[in-house]
């Protein structure tokens, strides 16, 4: 129900605004902190929901807090916990909380608003209103050594009650035309190309990219 991503595979440099960037280091540092945190009472953040436009970030930031803490990766796969069968979509939530309960590790539920619609919307069965309740309870009760992250493009269609059920929200912002220029430039290190050339393209590109 959940794919492992080799260490070696995992996207991690990346280029964010401060705000942001300073966001996601404090999850990394409570993590790596955890012990010290609960001598005094207290719980890092273990849910996190992610938002932002398409191609911003959003599994790159998870995939980098993996990497960053030297954690597994898992991937929920969809396509395999989704089920026809009346409330077996439900029981495949529940067994895989419980199967990563006592394991340490990222674990991205990619696009969450697959089972986390709002249940409002008239269109959807009773049987996707019923998974949209379990995942609730699943996250108020998730206590587990690692974390999980949830990304969305279209928090609007999330239910609101999801958002209350996490210990941080972040966005992840489309990129401003300097961060774009530093991302081109970290991309083409390691391209041999003339410096006029160079500096014309990221110009231009930049200027496009900042359109669309």
């Amino acid at each position: 129900m959940a794919i492992s991503i080799d260490r070696d595979e995992l996207r991690h440099e990346m280029i964010l605004p401060i705000e942001t960037e300073n966001k996601i280091r404090r999850i990394e540092k409570e993590f790596a902190a955890k012990e010290r945190l609960a001598h005094h009472g207290l719980q890092y953040r273990q849910k996190v929901l992610i938002y932002g436009a398409p191609g911003c970030g959003k599994s790159m930031s998870a995939e980098r807090i993996a990497w960053n803490l030297g954690l597994p990766f898992l991937k929920v796969r969809f396509d395999v916990i989704i089920s026809s069968f009346l409330g077996e979509t439900a029981s495949n939530l529940s067994r895989l909380i419980d199967g990563i309960k006592n394991y340490p590790c990222v674990l991205l539920f990619d696009e969450i608003d697959v089972v986390g619609k709002t249940r409002t919307n008239a269109h959807d069965v009773e049987e996707m209103h019923r998974v949209v309740n379990i995942l609730l309870t699943l996250l108020e009760e998730y206590n587990s050594k690692g974390i999980l992250i949830a990304t969305t493009n279209i928090e609007n269609a999330l239910d609101q009650a999801l958002f209350r059920r996490f210990d941080d929200i972040i966005e992840i912002p489309k990129p401003s035309k300097d961060e774009i220029l530093r991302l081109i430039k970290m991309t083409l290190s390691s391209v041999k190309v003339l410096l006029c050339v160079t500096l014309s393209f990221l110009c231009v590109l930049s200027r496009y990219l900042l359109v669309i």
